[in-house]
């Protein structure tokens, strides 16, 4: 009766079932977030992320100093693995955290997850108590990585006692330190230890704004910075605790007494960062005079102050006569040299008003208007026509001859700006081209089509293929391109690939041509009323595997249902082996959406009777891609209703994934059968190849060689 009584307890069931895995139910918690926690798939080229990290943790400081934490964090940033699902992820997830006591049931649950990489991220994310007991309990597992984490977060309690236990560090430990701005700690570890430090303490010292600590490494260390403040990050894939600096001029200062000489790529740094102090000290102080890149910085942060601080320097410096002029060039040697670096050098390679034009700046147009400075062109319109600024475009041609490009209208048309357009038509008088009517067309704005087709005499049948032209407009960010696009070509075939009926409706009212294949573009994009339309009126059907596709990859079942069912014609190919490979891919595709009414879908459109018939190979990396992916019920429908057969590959792609579902599903299936793919072939690992088309010589012919 007693042990009735007992075996009755729901306090005892509890118990149990909370340690169900030999989990508590703290650490079973953990788990359920780790779980959910998966690795971008690889890809060539293409670094993998962590996504779905859960947003409590993605919120935690540590993790905020990396971009994109919940959606795209970097491995490194949990000292996880960057190729394979990690096991040890949920104690890191405990260690970030800061939750002692489950950290202390993880390693009473299995030691084996600790390794170096679990010490590094406890000293990266500033957990002391949690890397004292780690370092305590696995003092063979701490590295030189370490301790120098510690120092870069600037923890000097923690340096101090892992300098006392005998833990060893190297030179990016004060680099590191000096970086981040914890002078504390460089002044510890000169006078403390021996291992020193690179040029790049100094150097990121003064890069980062911490003239104390420049000041300090100057009086005490030979090392001498970089003139251009360039500096190797130390553990640069890690992000620690780090003090904003502030004092960038007075680093500037003591550095320019010293033998060195800044680069004025540095100081125009400076000046981009800090505006017109900066600006007004290092003109002032004699490090740079004024230079067409300091006056397009000015523009770039639409700075008023900045601006007119520099013509006044420049006009006081250079002006002469009533006309415009020029401030004189540099040598043409340090022209090249520096226009990698962003900006070119050379003053007759400017047009600031263009810049001002592009912003909008009305005040800044009319101040270099009135400053007569040289440095305006036809593109100075265009410009102001792309963003929408149409009082800077009726300022500009109430007072400037500089003349309009022939593409600002299709710029404005492309961006939405109809009000520019109408100006650009009725006031200025720019000729009407085909682009404008194109790019109005992908923007989907229906009355500005309408709009100007009322100008056109008659639809045109000289128009080519969809275009989308790019020009360079001026960036923000000196050492990257900033692309303005527009369109052009047939405007019908903007109006499907972007899915805009009314507008396809209206340029087919017109008189527009219609491509005879519009509707692959409509597939492809996935727009069903589109594709309806196309069908029913001009009877296209989907002709192109390519288009197909994209369709399986991206877009919904009722897409699919009309692409394949009512709107598809196989005429891409006549070759048997190349439309077989087609199909296969498609198959391939399927598994990795993991939806099984798509694959049967498919497998009715091209009479598929029996996915068992498809080769071993097809199945095979369908499986894979299932696992790898996490569909399941994609998985289950392929071994239980086809009878595909599962192999360690198979296995190896839910286990590198952390797919825990799968892998206890394929724990109850039979033993796998041997893989039809040689042992560490890339085309089974990654999913690029998919779509590959190698070709092999037959009998003299080039064949397509299947999956």
């Amino acid at each position: 009766m007693a042990a009735s009584t007992v075996l009755r307890s729901s306090d005892l069931f509890a118990a149990i079932t909370a340690h169900q895995d030999g989990l508590t139910e703290a650490m079973a918690d953990v788990q359920m977030l780790a779980d959910a926690v998966h690795l971008t798939l690889p890809s060539i080229g293409r670094l993998r992320h962590l996504v779905n990290v859960p947003a409590a943790i993605a919120a935690l400081p540590y993790l905020q100093r990396y971009p994109d934490p919940t959606t795209k964090l970097s491995a490194h940033a949990l000292f996880v693995s960057p190729t394979v699902a990690d096991p040890a992820l949920a104690l890191h997830l405990s260690i970030v955290q800061g939750h002692m006591a489950i950290v202390r049931q993880w390693l009473r649950h299995d030691a084996t997850l600790v390794t170096s990489a679990t010490l590094e991220l406890a000293a990266a994310s500033s957990q002391g108590a949690i890397l004292r007991l780690l370092f305590a309990r696995y003092p063979e597992l701490a590295t030189p990585k370490m301790m120098d984490l510690v120092a870069m977060a600037g923890d000097l309690a923690l340096l101090r006692w892992l300098h006392e236990a005998g833990a060893i560090c190297t030179t990016a430990a004060m680099d590191g330190a000096a970086m981040n701005g914890h002078l504390d700690v460089v002044v510890f570890l000169h006078e403390t230890r021996a291992e020193g430090c690179t040029v790049a303490a100094v150097t990121a010292a003064a890069a980062n704004g911490h003239a104390d600590i420049v000041r300090y490494l100057f009086n005490h260390r030979t090392e001498r910075v970089d003139a251009w403040l360039y500096y190797d990050a130390p553990h640069s894939d890690h992000k620690t605790h780090r003090v904003e600096g502030t004092t960038y001029l007075e680093a500037i200062d003591l550095i320019m007494t010293t033998t060195t000489t800044l680069h004025e790529n540095v100081l125009l740094t400076s000046i981009e960062r800090l505006g017109l102090p900066a600006l007004q000290h290092i003109y002032a102080s004699g490090y740079q005079r004024i230079t067409p890149q300091c006056l397009e910085v000015a523009l770039l942060r639409q700075d008023h102050s900045m601006l007119s601080f520099a013509l006044h320097a420049l006009f006081e410096a250079h002006a002469s006569g009533i006309g415009e002029w020029q401030p004189p060039d540099e040598d043409e040697n340090a022209v090249e040299n520096n226009l990698r670096f962003g900006f070119p050098t050379r003053w007759r390679d400017y047009a600031f008003l263009d810049t001002a034009a592009f912003c909008g700046n009305l005040a800044a147009i009319q101040l270099l208007h009135a400053s007569r400075l040289r440095g305006a062109t036809e593109r100075a319109m265009a410009n102001a026509a792309c963003n929408g600024h149409l009082e800077a475009l009726q300022w500009l041609h109430a007072h400037r001859q500089d003349g309009c490009s022939a593409d600002a209208m299709a710029l404005a048309a492309a961006r939405g700006h109809s009000d520019v357009v109408y100006w650009l038509l009725n006031v200025y008088q720019l000729p009407l081209t085909n682009a404008v009517l194109a790019s109005a067309a992908a923007n989907g704005n229906l009355p500005l089509v309408q709009y100007l087709l009322s100008w056109l005499p008659g639809a045109s049948d000289d128009v080519g293929d969809a275009t989308v032209l790019q020009l360079r407009v001026p960036s923000q960010d000196r050492f990257k391109l900033n692309m303005a696009e527009y369109f052009d070509g047939r405007p019908t075939d903007w109006a499907v690939r972007r899915g805009h009926l009314q507008v396809l409706q209206c340029l087919v009212a017109y008189g527009c041509v219609v491509s005879p294949v519009a509707i692959n573009d409509a597939v492809q994009h996935g727009h069903l009323d589109v594709m309806v339309y196309l069908h029913g009126v001009f009877d296209q059907r989907c002709s192109t595997f390519d288009a197909l596709s994209k369709a399986v990859c991206h877009h919904s079942i009722s897409v699919l249902t009309h692409a394949l069912l009512h709107h598809t014609i196989w005429a891409a190919t006549d070759d048997v082996d190349e439309r077989a490979l087609d199909v296969h891919i498609l198959c391939v595709y399927v598994a990795r959406r993991g939806d099984v009414a798509i694959l049967d879908l498919v497998a009715k459109t091209f009479a598929l009777d029996c996915l068992r018939d498809l080769p071993r190979r097809v199945q095979e990396r369908m499986l894979v891609r299932a696992a790898a992916h996490g569909h399941l019920e994609m998985l289950q429908y392929l071994v239980e209703t086809h009878g595909f057969a599962w192999t360690s590959a198979v296995e190896s792609a839910a286990r590198n994934d952390g797919r825990k579902r799968v892998l206890r599903y394929l724990a109850t299936l039979g033993p796998a059968v041997p893989s039809a793919y040689a042992l560490g072939d890339v085309a089974l690992a990654r999913e690029i190849f998919d779509r590959s088309r190698r070709r092999v010589m037959v009998d003299g012919h080039p064949r397509v060689q299947p999956m």
